[in-house]
């Protein structure tokens, strides 16, 4: 089953629904998801994606080896759908070596999901 949004934001489940409106529809991914981080390892810039079955908060955040949190690089209200992020290391904050990415999602619906990626920062 598919659940598709239309611009006006009403949704409904299933294909036959998608043929019917003959509106241009968005189809909101099925789960939370955080890709790889890459390249890998990050010279410059890291990429990732992130899926948001619905619309809510997200954080990310990087954290040291330690555990130890080095910089929160997103923290905003998003809608439901797929998102390619970027995120350029400040060399002042980071030394080479490894770190992890994580994305929590909290979900309009109060759900929780959280998703770690690790990577090496190489300088």
């Amino acid at each position: 089953r598919l659940r598709v949004t239309d611009e006006s934001g009403h949704s409904a489940e299933s294909r036959d629904a998608l043929l019917r409106t003959g509106a241009i529809l968005t189809v909101a991914p099925a789960s939370f998801r955080l890709s790889r981080v890459y390249p890998n390892p990050v010279r410059e810039v890291a990429r990732f994606e992130v899926d948001l079955p619905e619309n809510g908060k997200l954080e990310v955040t990087v954290y040291n080896l330690g555990g130890q949190e080095v910089e929160k690089i997103y923290a905003t209200n998003l809608s439901a759908g797929s998102y390619a992020l970027r995120w350029q290391p400040r060399p002042r904050l980071l030394r080479a070596g490894i770190y992890f990415l994580r994305a929590r999602w909290l979900a309009a619906s109060n759900m929780i999901a959280t998703a770690t990626q690790r990577f090496f920062l190489q300088r």
